[in-house]
C-alpha cells in the first residue's frame, strides 16, 4: 500500500478507536519531522506525548521542506487530496513552514557582503528579504484557502519558530551530519560573529510578524507565540533545532492553544 494511503488508513483507524479525539492534519518541516534518532523527539512527537489519545494525527511533514514548496506543485496536490479524501475529516491543521525558505542556500541572496561599520540590518538586502517574506506569506494564505475549500470548520495553528543560535552545530543523522544552515552562510559573506545573532533575530522577528499578520486577519487561525521560549543553551540541540527539552516546551504551547479551541474535548487535560 502506498505510504499516503497507509497514512490515511492509520488515521481512520485511530479516529475510529477514539471518536471524540481531535483530528489533526500536520504539514511542515523538520520542526515537525526531525527524525527521533537525531534529537530524541520533534514537536509532533512531543505534542502526542502530552495529549495522547485525545488527538489523532495524520502527518505529511518532511525535513527540509520549504513553505513555498509545500503549497505548490505535487505537495499542494497531496494536501488537496488528503483534505478531500472520502471518510476523512480534520478538526485542526498544524503547519510549520518558512524556516527553510530563509536559511541554507536560500539565505545567501538576501545577504550583503560585509563592509567595516555595517550593522546587522545593513547586512540584509531589505527589498529581497521583503519579497521572500511575501512569498512565504502567500504560501500561508494558500493554506487558508485550502482549508476554506475542503475543511472550512478546521482551525489552523502556525508558529514563528524561536530565535535560533547560529553556532554552526549540525544535526547528526546516524553517520551523516547535516548543517551549514546559517553560520556558514554568514561567514561566507565575511560577516563577523558579533552580528550573527542580531541578523537571525531580524530575520525571524520579521518572519513572525509577517505570518502573524496573515493569521490574525484570517478566521479560525491561531499563531502560537513560540519566540522567546527557548532561552537556554540546553533548549537547543543544534544550530536550528530544539533539544528534547526545547521541543517539549514548544509542544506545551501548542497543547495549550488546542485546549483553548477545543475545551470540551480536552477538558480532562486542563
Amino acid at each position: 500500500m502506498p505510504s499516503k494511503l497507509l497514512g490515511l488508513a492509520k488515521y481512520k483507524d485511530e479516529r475510529a478507536r477514539n471518536p471524540n479525539s481531535i483530528g489533526i492534519l500536520v504539514e511542515g518541516d523538520s520542526w515537525f519531522n526531525l527524525p527521533p534518532l537525531v534529537g530524541g523527539t520533534n514537536l509532533v512527537i512531543a505534542l502526542k506525548a502530552i495529549l495522547g489519545s485525545k488527538i489523532a494525527i495524520l502527518d505529511l511533514s518532511k525535513s527540509g521542506d520549504e513553505a513555498r514548496e509545500m503549497l505548490a506543485g505535487e505537495q499542494l496536490k497531496t494536501l488537496q487530496e488528503t483534505l478531500d479524501a472520502k471518510g476523512v475529516s480534520f478538526d485542526a491543521i498544524l503547519f510549520s513552514g518558512g524556516g527553510n525558505d530563509l536559511v541554507g542556500p536560500n539565505l545567501l541572496p538576501i545577504l550583503n557582503s560585509y563592509i567595516d561599520g555595517m550593522t546587522a540590518k545593513d547586512c540584509l538586502k531589505e527589498h529581497r528579504l521583503g519579497t521572500r517574506l511575501d512569498q512565504i506569506a502567500s504560501a500561508y494564505q494558500e493554506l487558508t484557502w485550502l482549508r476554506d475549500d475542503y475543511e472550512k470548520d478546521a482551525w489552523i495553528f502556525t508558529h514563528g519558530y524561536d530565535l535560533a543560535k547560529p553556532s554552526g552545530k549540525g544535526a547528526r543523522f546516524i553517520l551523516e551530519v547535516a548543517g551549514g544552515w546559517v553560520k556558514e552562510r554568514l561567514d561566507s559573506k565575511g560577516i563577523p560573529e558579533t552580528l550573527h545573532s542580531d541578523i537571525v533575530r531580524l530575520l525571524l522577528e520579521n518572519f513572525d510578524t509577517k505570518i502573524k499578520t496573515v493569521m490574525n486577519n484570517t478566521p479560525k487561525c491561531v499563531h502560537v507565540a513560540t519566540q522567546g521560549t527557548l532561552t537556554k543553551d540546553e533548549h537547543w540541540g543544534d544550530e536550528l533545532h530544539p533539544s528534547e527539552i526545547g521541543f517539549k516546551l514548544l509542544a506545551e504551547k501548542f497543547a495549550d492553544a488546542l485546549k483553548e479551541k477545543f475545551p470540551d474535548r480536552l477538558r480532562s487535560m486542563m
